[in-house]
C-alpha cells in the first residue's frame, strides 16, 4: 500500500495523459535476464516447495508498460496481463531450448474499455487487480470502484467492452483502496464450480480477517482469508490439486520488500470459512523481488506445475516490472 500512496500522483497523471488511445498499440518489450534468485548464493535453486526456473527485468519504450497487477498464462507462453492503470497487456513468453523466460515477442498493449465501449477516464475507474479466465471468458476485479467485470475471450479482450456483474453490498464498508484485489476460477470439481473467488487485499478492521467472496449467478457470498504477519494479499490462482496459491506481499521503510505463497485447501472454501493455509516461499530484498502484484499458474510441456510471478512498478522510477517463474517441486 506504501508503494501505491507514495506514486498516486504521479500515476494520476500517468493515467490522465493517455487518453487519447483506443486502440491496440505495439509494445516492445525488452528483457534482461534473472539468473539467480538469492543474491548471495547464485548456486542455491530450491526455495521451498519450488525450483527457480528463471526470471527477467522487463521494459518497453510504450508509456503505458508497466502498473502490472494480474495475469494468466495460457499454453505456457501465452502472456495476458492487466494494469492498474486501465491497460490489457498481452504477448508471447519467448523460452530458451531448456525452457526458461528469456524475452516476450509481440507485445502489444490496449485500453481496457467501460460498459460504455470507451476507455476509462479516471483512476477510480480504472484500477484494474485480478484477472482469470472461466470457460474462455475474462473477468477482472476492480479496487477503488470496486466491482467484478465481465469481457469476451482472450483473442477478443482489446475490442470488448465490458459488462458489470451485480454485487450486492455497501461499497462504504470497504476503505478506499483495500477492497477487491484477487479473483480467481474456481476449479471444475469444486462444490460451487463455475464460480469465482474474490480476495480483498486487507482486513479494514484489524481483526486478521481479510474479508473473501465466492461470486456465482451473480451474488456474493462471503467467508473470509486468514490475514497475518504484516501481508497483504495481492494475487491468487489455482493448482492442479485443487489448492489455492495465494500471492501476499508486505513493504516497510525499516524491513523493505517481502513476499509470500500460500497453499489453501480447495476443500475448505466454502461460504462462511475462514481460510488459512501453509507458506510454500517466503522472500525478502535478499531476493530478486519487488512489488510483487500478479501470479498465474500453468503447465509446462513437461507435464509440470509452473508459477508465474510478476510485479508492480507503479510507473515509479525505484521500481522494476519483473517477470519470474518456479516449478512446484514437490
Amino acid at each position: 500500500m506504501m508503494f501505491k500512496r507514495l506514486a498516486l500522483v504521479v500515476l494520476s497523471f500517468h493515467f490522465l495523459t493517455g487518453f487519447a488511445r483506443a486502440q491496440v498499440q505495439e509494445a516492445p518489450v525488452n528483457a534482461q535476464l534473472i539468473q539467480h534468485f538469492e543474491h548471495s548464493d547464485p548456486s542455491k535453486t530450491r526455495f521451498g516447495a519450488f525450483e527457480f526456473i528463471g526470471g527477467m527485468v522487463l521494459r518497453s519504450d510504450n508509456q503505458h508498460f508497466g502498473a502490472v497487477s494480474g495475469m494468466r498464462i495460457e499454453g505456457h507462453s501465452k502472456l495476458t496481463a492487466v494494469t492498474d492503470t486501465g491497460f490489457w497487456l498481452q504477448g508471447k513468453i519467448k523460452r530458451a531450448a531448456d525452457g526458461v523466460p528469456i524475452g516476450i515477442d509481440s507485445g502489444t498493449m490496449a485500453p481496457v474499455l467501460g460498459t460504455n465501449g470507451k476507455p476509462f477516464e479516471h483512476k477510480w475507474d480504472s484500477d484494474i487487480e485480478g484477472l482469470t479466465f472461466s470457460n474462455g471468458i475474462a473477468f477482472v476485479s476492480a479496487e477503488m470502484d470496486m466491482r467484478v467485470l465481465r469481457f469476451g475471450r482472450s483473442d477478443e479482450l482489446p475490442k470488448t467492452p465490458s459488462i458489470r456483474l451485480t454485487e450486492p453490498f455497501n461499497v462504504d464498508d470497504f476503505r478506499n483502496s483495500f477492497s477487491f484485489e484477487a479473483i480467481a476460477t474456481l476449479p471444475k470439481d469444486h462444490a460451487y464450480y463455475p464460480g469465482l473467488i474474490v480476495l480483498t487485499e486487507i482486513d479494514r478492521e484489524r481483526r486478521g480477517r481479510a474479508p473473501a467472496f465466492i461470486l456465482i449467478g451473480g451474488k456474493l457470498q462471503k467467508l473470509a482469508m486468514r490475514q497475518k504477519d504484516g501481508f497483504f494479499i495481492t494475487d491468487a490462482d489455482f493448482l492442479p490439486s485443487g489448492d489455492m496459491l495465494v500471492l501476499e506481499r508486505r513493504y516497510s521503510l525499516a524491513r523493505g520488500a517481502g513476499m509470500r505463497l500460500r497453499r489453501i485447501k480447495g476443500s475448505g472454501i466454502v461460504p462462511g470459512a475462514l481460510l488459512d493455509g501453509d507458506t510454500l516461499l517466503e522472500a525478502s530484498e535478499r531476493h530478486a523481488i519487488d512489488n510483487m502484484e500478479a501470479l498465474s499458474v500453468f503447465t509446462a510441456p513437461d507435464g509440470s506445475t509452473r508459477i508465474a510471478l510478476m510485479s508492480d512498478n507503479n510507473h515509479w522510477l525505484m521500481q522494476r516490472t519483473l517477470y519470474l517463474e518456479f516449478k512446484l517441486a514437490e
